[in-house]
């Protein structure tokens, strides 16, 4: 008998810090069906300049014990520094088989492979601006970084340059976005490699949150 329990999967975005930015990570969780709807279940950001190899060492000793073991898949973003970090995943963790090395683009096309995508940022966050529209996404309330992350869903913005080129990013110039390319790169994966068979506009009253405090918890506790 297959109960609902083992039909859960989890898939964890890192979007890694550098020198001003830190690295944070979404994780989401999804039932195994052909559409499903994802519950953002946990949201943390790592203390500006933390070492890549302590990085490495907190989030692969999370991904072996429950309810994450043997169910997650982990998608870092390779762009820059991305690439010498997943193969201190793979050194760290050999048996890490669900790793994928995702490199955020300025282009219009998706590229690579299968664990090695490359995709234009423009997708990522589109992508996750459709499930929001769609209600397919739900937002834990009382998550330590749920306002941090509205704020920049909110403040999101694309401008068009002179010469026809988009850029996507917050408005103003010493925003941050670090939590919601990680919850992109988690939704992205889990949409276009499923496991199974102007400005971006997202008003305050599309985004699904609940408010029951009793339905959802941070029960995966602080990285």
């Amino acid at each position: 008998m297959v109960t609902t329990r083992t039909r859960t999967r989890y898939i964890l975005g890192v979007d890694l810090g550098q020198a001003n930015d830190p690295t944070a990570l979404a994780l989401i969780e999804h039932p195994l069906t052909r559409k499903p709807s994802y519950q953002l279940r946990a949201l943390h950001r790592f203390p500006l300049g933390t070492p890549y190899p302590r990085l490495v060492e907190q989030i692969a000793r999370r991904l072996t014990n429950p309810p994450l073991t043997g169910r997650t898949r982990l998608v870092i973003d390779a762009t820059g520094v991305g690439k010498p970090v997943v193969d201190l995943f793979k050194h760290h963790q050999p048996r890490l088989s669900d790793l994928y090395a995702l490199t955020i683009t300025a282009g219009t096309s998706v590229g690579g492979n299968t664990r090695n995508p490359t995709v234009p940022k423009r997708d990522l966050i589109i992508n996750t601006a459709v499930l929001l529209q769609q209600q397919r996404l739900r937002i834990a309330p009382n998550l330590h970084d749920t306002q941090t992350l509205l704020d920049e869903l909110l403040s999101y913005r694309v401008t068009t340059s002179d010469t026809g080129h988009d850029r996507y990013g917050p408005a103003n110039s010493d925003g941050h976005d670090d939590l919601l390319l990680a919850l992109s790169l988690a939704l992205w994966l889990a949409e276009n490699k499923p496991i199974t068979y102007g400005t971006i506009s997202v008003p305050r009253g599309r985004i699904p949150i609940h408010t029951d405090p009793n339905r959802w918890s941070d029960h995966f506790g602080y990285w």
